[in-house]
């Protein structure tokens, strides 16, 4: 039974999720040959403020670079 475990960061929609989430099983399903049923995926949706890339939140990247345009 894979677990695949997405983490992204929050405000992707539902039909983005469910998208991925048949892709990912589609894929298992032909490259390891287990039934859809076998297949999770999981979601952890992290909040921008939570998460850093170079010691700087990606809250504030996307602040700096909404002021920047």
């Amino acid at each position: 039974m894979p677990r695949i475990r997405v983490e992204w960061l929050q405000g992707r929609s539902e039909s983005q999720r469910q998208a991925l989430a048949e892709g990912i099983t589609a894929l298992f399903v032909d490259i390891v040959k287990v039934r859809p049923d076998q297949v999770n995926v999981v979601f952890e949706e992290i909040p921008a403020e939570f998460l850093y890339k170079g010691g700087v939140s990606w809250a504030n990247k996307r602040k700096a670079e909404g002021q920047a345009k």
